[in-house]
């Protein structure tokens, strides 16, 4: 950002009018003897600030000079000359379809003045998917956060959402998108760091947890940023396949971060964690915000539901609030839209045939429904991680009757029909990964590390709590 091109009048061209000749970049812009002005600057090695912030995007994208290239970028922003933001209306109203109109904010973003939310988001762009730096990513993180900080605190962020200039929105968009990245990247390297090191792990494990919460207030705020399905197909856009990988990070992040801490202060940060995933979950399994009424109020003195009686198979599912139901409905569609390409996890009722005849080129890859309930092809991953939660579920509620999870996985992974689908997915070369088209695989991870870090907390909740 910051480039403008000449505005050159072609009309002119051949006019004998002196007037009329167009500016050449070669012609001296002042008198080559004088000691003020741009030119006599530049040529001292002082350089405006809105070049200067472009000297550290340029640093930054050439990489090995990140110090110099981060403290002439904290300058910038640092800066009184430069606008936080700018408030001026799109060039453009015109409704462009999509993809021409991505090109048409590119094309405005380029001819737009330097801004300091602008040169974030260039820095943004720079950092997409290569965020593997540890020496820089806290001072970037630092720069971002306190910027961000003070562009809300008259609710700028706000303005810029919901105002007309897409440029700027788009920038905003980039700048969030950034900051919960940087969070969740930093978070994961200091925790990765204590555990090698074993120093400090408690202490490292608490600030985890607190940077983890402070990702998904973030997510919550800006819910229509972060989430967004599209609700003719059911389809995600990928801004919100972002988002799953974002939250998948991050609770995996929090769960071994929980997992790793028995401090008390440690254990209230948990359940603290937890009330927060629980908004997040409400969110990208489309439950209602009402629907988390209750759900931390709920105690054991309702003795009928309590865990205490929870022994034998079936167990008792009335206990469930909307907030449970929703999360079981998208479990479900979830599992079956990593076996079927045709049928969207995001889908907001539960899955059935017939759903799936309505529509063309239908393939039912690891599925099965002979039998009176569904049964599906999932991952190693997904398998060992619930097989291993059952054993949690085991030691926190020792009346239950084992579940004998082991057996019956491999009395289901043995059955003729699971056996062909093995041999077809052989013999077709497809990974199971590609079966999925809208980031159903990372949902199931986020479920996963929730169920996880659900486990955890009532592991380490009082016995009236514990349910």
């Amino acid at each position: 950002a910051g480039f403008r091109f000449d505005q050159i009048n072609f009309d002119v061209e051949g006019s004998e009018d002196e007037d009329d000749n167009i500016l050449s970049d070669d012609e001296e812009l002042e008198d080559s003897n004088s000691t003020s002005g741009l030119l006599h600057l530049l040529r001292s090695g002082i350089l405006p600030t809105q070049l200067k912030a472009m000297f550290a995007l340029c640093l930054l994208g050439m990489g090995g000079q990140d110090h110099v290239a981060l403290n002439c970028l904290e300058k910038a922003i640092h800066s009184t000359e430069l606008e936080s933001w700018s408030e001026e209306n799109s060039t453009f109203t015109k409704k462009y379809p999509s993809d021409e109109r991505r090109w048409i904010i590119f094309q405005e973003s380029l001819i737009a003045p330097v801004n300091k939310l602008s040169l974030l988001a260039s820095v943004a762009d720079m950092i997409q998917n290569d965020v593997k730096n540890d020496f820089w990513i806290p001072r970037l993180l630092d720069i971002f956060r306190h910027f961000l900080k003070d562009l809300d605190k008259n609710h700028g962020v706000d303005k810029i959402l919901s105002g007309r200039c897409e440029v700027t929105r788009n920038n905003a968009v980039k700048l969030l998108y950034a900051v919960t990245e940087l969070i969740i990247s930093n978070a994961k390297s200091d925790l990765i760091s204590s555990i090698e090191t074993g120093i400090d792990e408690d202490k490292v494990a608490q600030q985890v947890v607190t940077d983890i919460v402070y990702a998904f207030k973030i997510i919550v705020r800006f819910e229509e940023v972060f989430w967004n399905p599209n609700e003719s197909d059911w389809s995600l856009p990928n801004s919100s396949m972002k988002t799953l990988k974002l939250l998948s990070s991050a609770l995996s992040a929090l769960v071994q971060a929980s997992s790793s801490g028995i401090a008390n202060n440690l254990v209230q940060s948990i359940k603290n964690a937890f009330a927060n995933s629980c908004h997040v979950m409400s969110i990208i399994c489309r439950a209602d915000s009402d629907t988390l009424d209750g759900l931390f109020g709920w105690t054991s003195s309702n003795e009928e539901y309590a865990s205490e009686i929870w022994e034998s198979f079936p167990l008792v599912s009335e206990w469930q609030l909307p907030f449970h139901k929703h999360i079981s409905l998208k479990t479900f569609n979830l599992c079956v839209a990593s076996c079927v390409s045709s049928f969207s996890g995001w889908e907001p009722n539960e899955f059935h045939l017939d759903s799936l005849r309505s529509r063309d080129n239908g393939n039912i890859f690891g599925i099965s429904i002979s039998g009176p309930s569904v049964a599906g092809f999932l991952s190693s991953y997904i398998t060992d991680e619930i097989g291993s939660q059952w054993r949690m579920v085991n030691s926190i509620l020792q009346n239950l009757e084992s579940v004998e999870y082991e057996r019956n996985l491999s009395r289901r992974m043995n059955a003729e029909w699971y056996q062909k689908v093995k041999d077809n997915l052989k013999k077709k070369g497809s990974e199971k990964n590609t079966i999925a088209c809208f980031g159903e695989h990372d949902a199931l991870r986020i479920l996963l590390s929730f169920s996880n870090l659900s486990l955890i907390a009532a592991k380490h909740s009082e016995e009236d709590q514990k349910d």
